[in-house]
């Protein structure tokens, strides 16, 4: 299973604002994630044995470390998604789990009577009064042994901008008894929304299904997209020259010396792709 174009090449460097033509006609993209950078702790898994793949091979017995497990140079893949701007929601308890494999990896929330979610990166590179789009791709979790059924996992993205808070419905999954677990394009408008650096955007269960519900409302994230209908001045903005330069492989692991091959370049807030020769 590949990456839906829906996010860009460039999102292995989430923390920083970039904005391309989208693949949704008469859209820019603004800001976007597909968790690649989690690659490295998916293989490592808890240092002996990998993370599963749930999705990919439609099987709930794979291995799903916690976020906290597995870490690579004493830093977890928890620590990794803190770092590039995101708050983990875990309620009562610890619920948030890697899954993926060595080409893509995605986020596991929930168990039984315990609920996640998590709150995105700020928002930095939305022009004034955009109308915009969430785009992610997501999948309730299916029940094992002779039930199979579906969880009833109903997800809402909250845009809170101070005092006002707009919660818009993710399309609800209605798939039948035992289906095949894949992952969801869900494309949501968030009709007269509020998005600047300011705005705190949370992807989670709707309330009924949160902070202390009892029952499976478990799913998973693979991307996420912000997408909207007028182009970001991002070509406004002065790079520091005087930065220094960071290299990326298209998995989001830094290079310190790049050689030949194709590189994600990172001066102060911009990045661009390069080809090395």
């Amino acid at each position: 299973m590949k990456k839906s174009l829906l996010i860009s090449t460039l999102a292995v460097i989430s923390a920083i604002t970039m904005t391309s033509q989208s693949v949704y006609a008469d859209s820019y993209m603004y800001e976007s994630d597909n968790f690649d950078y989690l690659i490295q702790y998916a293989v490592y898994g808890n240092g002996e044995k990998p993370a599963g793949n749930t999705i990919g091979e439609d099987n709930l017995d794979a291995y799903c470390p916690f976020i906290t497990t597995g870490k690579i140079e004493n830093k977890s893949s928890k620590d990794e998604l803190i770092a590039r701007g995101y708050t983990i929601l875990e309620t009562p308890g610890a619920c948030a789990y890697l899954n993926g494999c060595s080409e893509y990896a995605y986020i596991k929330f929930g168990k039984k009577n315990y609920q996640g979610g998590l709150i995105l990166p700020k928002m930095t590179g939305v022009p004034a009064d955009a109308a915009c789009t969430m785009n992610i791709e997501w999948c309730p979790m299916r029940a094992g042994g002779t039930t199979q059924t579906i969880d009833p996992t109903k997800i809402v993205i909250i845009v809170k901008n101070g005092e006002d808070v707009k919660t818009f419905e993710v399309p609800a999954c209605e798939w039948e008894t035992g289906h095949k677990l894949e992952f969801i394009k869900a494309s949501v408008p968030l009709t007269d929304a509020k998005i600047d650096a300011n705005t705190e955007i949370t992807i989670r269960p709707e309330d009924s299904q949160y902070n202390g519900a009892s029952g499976q409302h478990r799913w998973f994230i693979n991307a996420w997209s912000l997408v909207g209908d007028k182009q970001s001045g991002i070509n406004d903005i002065t790079v520091d020259e005087n930065a220094p330069m960071e290299y990326y492989n298209l998995q989001g692991v830094r290079v310190e010396n790049p050689e030949n091959g194709l590189y994600i370049r990172r001066q102060g807030d911009k990045a661009t792709k390069v080809l090395i020769k």
